[in-house]
Parts: C-alpha cells; structure tokens; sequence
C-alpha cells in the first residue's frame, strides 16, 4: 500500500514537470530582425535620407556662419565700432539660429527613430505571435534576456522571414 500511494505521489508530482518539458520554447533576438529584415533597413534608409537632408540644412547654416566670420575678420579694422558690435551681434544671432536648429533637428531625428522603431516592434510581436500560435510555441522570448538555451530554439531567422513576407504582402497593397 505504501508502495502504491509512493508511486501514486510520484506522478502527481512529475505530472507537471513532464508537461514543461512538451512546451515548445523559443527565442527571437529582436535587435537582428530590425536590422536584416527588409522593413528594418527600409525603415533605416529614411531615417539616413531624413538624416542626409538635415546635415545639408545645417551645413548650409554653417556656412553661411563662416562667410559672416570671415567677412568680419576682414573687415573689422576699416568698421566703425558701431559697425563691428552689430556684425558681432549678428554672428552671435546665426551661430546661436545654428546650434538651435541642430538640436531641434536632432530631437526631430531621435523622435522619429523611436517611432519607427516602436512601429516595427509592433509589427514584429504581432508576427511571432501568429508564428508561435501557427506552430504551437508556448512561449517566446528576447533572445537577449536569457542566458542559454539550445540553438534549435532560437527562431530569429524564421522571424525574419516571415517578417519579410508580411511586408511584401503589405507593401502590395499601398
């Protein structure tokens, strides 16, 4: 009896642990699907054009800066000291326009990066879950908040793929 009620105890309390070990697990690493998907460097791509416009606005500014020094430099001894003080004032109101517009263009760059990023993110978790109810995983984690696990669970290029297919069939319909 005792040797019955030991056993019966047994597999009340396997019961559990063998049930985890028929989940299916799996790992994605997020960072690798924003930047190898074809999304992810679409979305990079006008992050740099916007990027590209910005630091030609600026440089425009900036030059335009330095043709005022220049101008200056050169011609502050045959300027009255009126003249000079409002040449200086009108460098310092550029230079100060310029670092104003770089930090706004910044903000800007910062605002959109994260929009994007958080855009894709979105789409990204709505992909794995439909992957991962698809193929029956129980569980899906960033592959960069755990320590180990075996190489065959880690789904980052399925991910990609699929990622890559949702958006070609998206991009078809615009």
């Amino acid at each position: 009896m005792k040797k019955v009620l030991s056993v019966v105890l047994f597999m009340l309390l396997a019961l559990p642990v063998m049930s985890y070990a028929r989940e299916k697990i799996g790992v994605v690493n997020m960072q690798r699907v924003l930047q190898e998907s074809e999304r992810g460097k679409k979305l990079m791509e006008h992050l740099k054009e916007d990027k590209s416009v910005k630091e030609e606005n600026l440089k425009l500014k900036q030059d335009e800066v330095k043709k005022l020094k220049s101008d200056y430099d050169r011609m502050k001894g045959m300027w009255s000291t009126a003249k000079r003080q409002e040449k200086e004032s009108e460098i310092m109101k550029k230079m100060q326009d310029f670092q104003q517009q770089m930090q706004q263009y910044q903000a800007e760059l910062q605002q959109k990066e994260a929009e994007y990023t958080n855009q894709a993110l979105n789409e990204i978790k709505d992909v794995i879950s439909k992957y991962g109810k698809k193929r029956g995983y129980s569980l899906m984690l960033e592959k960069t908040a755990v320590l180990y696990i075996n190489g065959s669970a880690d789904l980052t290029d399925a991910i990609i793929n699929e990622y890559d297919k949702w958006y070609k069939s998206v991009k078809g319909t615009k």
